[in-house]
């Protein structure tokens, strides 16, 4: 049997205790990332991307406490309640028995939800441009495809095998291979717009705003090297068919719900910046101001006095105060020849929204 250096029920125990770890620190993270989401925000408005935000995390911390309940009965069944024969090995090698089935469930929502988020700021990020991630849609769906045939076989062999049964590997890297390239494609993507925005920013801004996307694109990497490293981790085990496969991929639920959450509390702590470029509508009445195809807005927590407004290479610059956050918009909207172009889209006008708190 594979792994039979790390029988599967040592590796279950195991499994068990990794993963109530990560989960320890999965709860500190989604306690964090609530609080900042409906009770710390200044605002008490539910914009559209926080209700979007706020049933990620519920769905994520959702799948990722019934993993570890699971992972528990699973233990239990095996070491309490089994009395059949091959002792606990032969429950654990069960692969149809429904909690070892709904175990990779569990898995497969948690990396489709992940894979959906991180498009969905991909498509954000891009101005909402659907030709830019139809090629990342069709790889996730490729991915839930392979998943939900794994899931079906899983439910169905009805017979003593573990993970790396020849009916199940094919599917398995499919899916691990798929998830692995759509995160570091999609982060890849995230990562130079935020970074041209940067050097764009450079020009017209202060290093405060450059440094802000700077930390922004940090934050990003990030988040995508932590899912990403787990993901390796589970891929380099489930090849050498090894049965540190079980702890891994219990680890890697919960990996996947702290980053989530990571990226929002560092938000609140001031870490990051929200930056919007794009052709936005702008107040007429600006007089000496000519043509110039370069549009966009800053948004940054900050303190001081707001209110001016000026002209900066034929860009007029607005800077406002939220009433109900304390947060400054710094708009950059063009004109010509006085008149807004409210309506026009600037030729290579980019919109980019990294997170929002």
């Amino acid at each position: 049997m594979a792994g039979s250096a790390f029988p599967i029920d040592v590796a279950q125990l195991v499994a068990l205790f990794m993963e109530s770890l990560f989960f320890g620190i999965y709860l500190v993270s989604f306690g964090m990332c609530i609080y900042v989401m409906l009770i710390k925000s200044h605002s008490r408005r539910l914009t559209c991307q926080r209700v979007i935000f706020l049933i990620v995390a519920i769905a994520l911390f959702t799948f990722a406490a019934l993993d570890v309940a699971l992972l528990l009965r699973h233990v239990l069944d095996a070491f309490i309640w089994y009395h059949g024969p091959g002792g606990a090995i032969a429950e654990f090698s069960n692969i149809s028995y429904w909690v070892n089935a709904m175990k990779t469930v569990t898995y497969v929502a948690q990396t489709s939800i992940a894979d959906g988020i991180l498009i969905y700021r991909c498509y954000v990020v891009y101005s909402r441009n659907w030709l830019v991630i139809a090629p990342l849609c069709l790889i996730w769906l490729a991915g839930m495809a392979t998943e939900g045939v794994s899931c079906y076989i899983e439910f169905t062999l009805h017979q003593s095998a573990l993970l790396n049964t020849s009916q199940l590997t094919p599917f398995i890297t499919s899916f691990l291979t798929i998830t692995l390239a759509l995160n570091l494609i999609a982060t890849s993507m995230i990562v130079y717009k935020v970074y041209t925005a940067e050097k764009q920013a450079r020009t017209i801004f202060a290093s405060h705003s450059s440094s802000a996307l700077k930390r922004a694109n940090h934050i990003i990497i990030e988040s995508g090297l932590m899912y990403s490293a787990s993901v390796v981790c589970f891929f380099a085990v489930y090849l050498a068919s090894n049965n540190a496969q079980y702890g891994v991929s219990d680890c890697v639920v919960q990996i996947i719900g702290i980053s989530f959450n990571l990226i929002i509390i560092r938000i609140d702590q001031r870490r990051t910046v929200e930056t919007v470029y794009g052709a936005t509508p702008a107040p007429k009445g600006v007089p000496g101001a000519t043509a110039k195809s370069h549009a966009g807005a800053f948004r940054f927590r900050r303190s001081g006095a707001i209110n001016n407004a000026l002209i900066v290479d034929n860009v007029a610059v607005n800077v406002v105060q939220e009433s109900d956050r304390d947060v400054e918009m710094v708009d950059l909207k063009t004109y010509v020849d006085g008149e807004s172009v409210a309506g026009r889209k600037s030729g290579n006008g980019t919109k980019v929204i990294v997170f929002q708190a």
